[in-house]
């Protein structure tokens, strides 16, 4: 395998990492959306505090810093935010302070709370999928969509259990054009 090869792969591999983070955040999204729904405040708080962790880490990945993997979540919080002050002194502590904030007890302070941590992460850090469920899942089938077309575009399987197409196969992209109609049915 020649170096520009390599490199395409590990370019490819970053954005599978990349894409799986999307994914971690999109779940929470929904984890968040359905402890709300039915008074979980707990739940809620766990899955917003775990949301702030992988949108740090989405943030660090396109800053061009690949940070390693952790033992558990505490130990990844603490990489993360090590690698976040190197960036911003600022947004390190921030998010340190939204890490280290009580867990509400009332649904009212929940709100509150899950607002200002969407503020922070999508108002200053940028990670749009922070900002609500659709975006997160908009986000999440654009980046997998992008990842599958180019490995498609250069032949390597996709994963475990895919398969390479073959030359005169169809764009396989079906599942993205469902998932982008259930988006516009939830926005309507």
């Amino acid at each position: 395998m020649n170096s520009e090869t390599r490199d395409l792969v590990a370019w490819l591999r970053e954005l599978q990492q990349e894409t799986d983070v999307r994914r971690e955040i999109m779940s929470l999204q929904f984890d968040i959306e359905g402890a709300i729904d039915s008074a979980q405040i707990e739940l809620a708080w766990c899955s917003l505090q775990d949301m702030i962790v992988s949108s740090l880490e989405l943030y660090l990945r396109r800053a061009g810093i690949q940070p390693v993997a952790a033992a558990d979540q505490p130990e990844r919080s603490g990489l993360l935010l090590r690698h976040l002050r190197r960036i911003s002194q600022a947004n390190a502590a921030t998010a340190l302070a939204l890490l280290e904030k009580p867990a509400p007890t009332e649904a009212p302070d929940l709100l509150a709370q899950i607002e200002t941590v969407r503020l922070f992460l999508y108002g200053e850090l940028g990670i749009e999928l922070a900002a609500s469920r659709e975006s997160a899942t908009r986000s999440w089938a654009d980046s997998v969509l992008s990842l599958r077309r180019t490995a498609g575009e250069i032949g390597l399987a996709q994963g475990d259990g895919w398969y390479l197409s073959s030359t005169d196969s169809a764009d396989h992209t079906g599942w993205y054009d469902e998932v982008m109609e259930a988006l516009s049915k939830a926005d309507n």
